[in-house]
């Protein structure tokens, strides 16, 4: 690509670059790529050969994403109301949300006019993911920040002058053979387009694999108020444990393809991805099963498409429904109202059983865990 300026290489590197961020680097930043640490820290450095950082991914993506999967809480005003008073929110999980401009993807966030035509410009921004992350997300909240948002900080991890010093030399070597070179041998215009056309393969690959995983007609959003005094226990706490909202507030898809489980790194095994984080993606197919029955069990809602396409449309519709302004007049009669019920994510009624049978159901989750590690 750099030498002879060829377009077929610079896809060819976008798509490199995507796999070594769902197969190698994703695994290793989760510590499921070895057993041994320094080969997932090695693996976790795939990262930073793309463009990025490993450090800033690191707590986008595990301190953020995994723990307060599409969270969001309010700061003040009232929601979803008609009422003048402002509505603001903060991100909990800025993997998903703020990774992506002028789209509006959970209904907790403000509503603007040019989100009518979201679901029409979404893929664009999807391409262009990875230059934003790398040409600015990462130099704003690294090197001038340094945290992610108001509750996520980058001092644990720059804190040493060692990993400061590694994530700007890293930065810089990788635009050098992304960007200057290309633009140094083929010139400025055509040096930057083949910049640009590896990033835009890149980022819509990666984008699309991963955000039709959470932002989708079928994935809840959870909202946390602030200001709330008290905090009642919920009255059936297996439907609103730590788990059974990773499986609520994801959904797979194309689990029984092993060319996409291997393409995407296990992006399509989004709910077992999120429930063992540390497991290898290549143990998710034989997993799968385990974790759809015992979601059945529990009445817990486990979800999945059929195919990548299935699930890109469900995002598109999603984006639609979105896009409707929340104060329509017809709002009784729009896809908003008719969504309604995602949004207050009211549990499916869970049959009441007897002391036996929780003792029963008790031993059985023990025996699916042990299942699941014999595996992996």
């Amino acid at each position: 690509m750099a030498f002879y300026g060829s377009f077929t290489a610079a896809v060819a590197l976008g798509i490199s670059a995507s796999l070594i961020g769902t197969c190698i680097m994703h695994d290793g930043c989760h510590g499921a790529y070895s057993a041994s640490p320094f080969v997932n820290r090695m693996m976790g450095f795939g990262m930073d050969l793309i463009g990025a950082s490993t450090y800033c991914w690191e707590a986008h993506h595990n301190t953020g994403h995994h723990p307060f999967t599409n969270l969001v809480t309010s700061k003040r005003g009232n929601m979803m109301g008609k009422s003048k008073k402002k509505f603001v929110t903060q991100e909990n999980d800025p993997d998903v949300f703020s990774s992506y401009p002028l789209i509006r993807m959970n209904p907790y966030d403000e509503w603007r006019p040019h989100h009518r035509y979201q679901w029409l410009y979404a893929p664009l921004i999807f391409g262009g993911f990875t230059m934003l992350k790398v040409l600015y997300n990462d130099m704003v909240q690294v090197f001038v920040h340094g945290r992610v948002n108001s509750f996520i900080s980058m001092e644990p991890r720059l804190s040493m002058k060692s990993n400061y010093i590694r994530a700007l030399c890293m930065k810089c070597l990788s635009l050098v053979y992304m960007l200057f070179l290309p633009i140094h041998f083929n010139g400025v215009a055509t040096g930057i387009a083949l910049f640009a056309v590896a990033h835009f393969f890149c980022g819509i690959i990666l984008s699309t694999m991963f955000i039709v995983t959470h932002i989708s007609d079928n994935c809840e959003f959870l909202f946390h108020d602030n200001e709330a005094k008290l905090v009642t226990a919920p009255r059936k706490p297996l439907q609103s444990n730590w788990a059974a909202m990773q499986c609520r507030t994801s959904t797979n898809w194309a689990v029984k393809s092993t060319f996409w489980t291997h393409f995407s790194g296990g992006l399509n095994h989004q709910i077992e991805h999120h429930l063992f984080p540390s497991v290898s993606h290549v143990y998710y197919p034989y997993i799968q099963s385990v974790v759809e029955s015992t979601c059945k069990e529990f009445n817990v809602a486990y979800k999945a498409h059929n195919s990548l396409f299935d699930a890109l449309y469900h995002t598109l519709r999603w984006l639609y429904i979105l896009g409707i302004d929340p104060c329509d007049d017809n709002l009784d009669r729009n896809a908003v109202h008719e969504s309604g019920k995602k949004f207050r994510m009211e549990p499916k009624t869970l049959k009441t059983r007897s002391k036996s049978r929780r003792k029963g159901l008790s031993k059985s989750v023990v025996k699916k865990c042990d299942t699941i590690m014999h595996h992996t």
